[in-house]
């Protein structure tokens, strides 16, 4: 692979058969979310690679000393094992992997990592298992730990979800008219699936505004296999991403949004 990342999820993820020691359903998972519950429990949003996205308790995780409050945090790489009660899977052990240990460490990175994790979150379907799904998210966060931009690679790693979801936006052709990106700024509309033209712009009322350099620069970066190691314009394509994840989401992104101001002035700033 370019720029230097080769991640084999498989391999970094194989547990030995006498660490987890259960009759349970045993779980390779990466947690998106969490929220309070009762007194001291989590409730877990989760992206597993045997059964896509699923919702578990981790029971106790509030308590001081809890064993399950480290593997409980969001971006947490974990093998769960699962008991399942008649309304809800309650996570019995869990053996953490290496993960992304160091986005802790950089503010900007650790926001861009945990709005994508948010932004999986909101999309995938529950119990709908995709290998490509799991182990995409699992480099999309590797790459912003790690590569040069991180917002750059913010920017691919949101591209790549919206392909495996099936929700991409075109960029530069109207898919209306057919007709291609020819003016500056140009109109793009969530609702009509991207860029739409001057003459078919009026029928949308979710359009807005962008430059036509930052429309072209997310066109190319949907075609790179793996993120580059820089990008003109990557915060304002963030900012347009966005109005797209609230389109298909149906609510409030608030690790987004947080996401989003803390990003640098686009104004005179091309290159992040």
């Amino acid at each position: 692979m370019e720029f230097g990342i080769r991640i084999d999820t498989k391999s970094e993820l194989r547990t030995p058969n006498s660490a987890l020691v259960s009759t349970d359903t045993t779980l390779t998972g990466l947690v998106l979310r969490r929220w309070d519950q009762g007194e001291s429990d989590r409730r877990l949003s989760i992206l597993t690679r045997e059964r896509g996205r699923i919702l578990a308790t981790a029971k106790g995780a509030r308590k001081g000393g809890s064993r399950l409050a480290s593997v409980s945090e969001p971006l947490a790489l974990t093998t769960f094992q699962i008991s399942e009660g008649k309304r809800s899977g309650f996570i019995t052990q869990a053996q953490t992997h290496a993960g992304f240990s160091t986005l802790r460490t950089d503010y900007l990175r650790l926001v861009l990592a945990l709005s994508y994790a948010e932004l999986v979150s909101a999309v995938s379907p529950i119990e709908s298992p995709n290998e490509a799904l799991f182990d995409g998210a699992v480099v999309a966060l590797k790459s912003i730990e790690t590569q040069e931009s991180p917002v750059a690679a913010a920017v691919w790693a949101q591209v790549q979800l919206m392909s495996i979801e099936g929700i991409e936006a075109n960029w530069t052709v109207c898919t209306l008219d057919g007709s291609t990106l020819d003016e500056n700024p140009a109109w793009l509309s969530p609702m009509a699936g991207g860029y739409v033209s001057p003459r078919q712009a009026h029928e949308f009322p979710d359009r807005f505004p962008v430059a036509a350099e930052v429309l072209i620069g997310l066109s190319k970066i949907a075609q790179l296999e793996m993120p580059p190691p820089r990008m003109k314009y990557a915060d304002d394509a963030l900012r347009v991403l966005h109005r797209f994840w609230l389109h298909h989401a149906g609510r409030d992104l608030p690790a987004s949004e947080v996401m989003l101001q803390s990003l640098p002035s686009s104004a005179g700033s091309p290159a992040s």
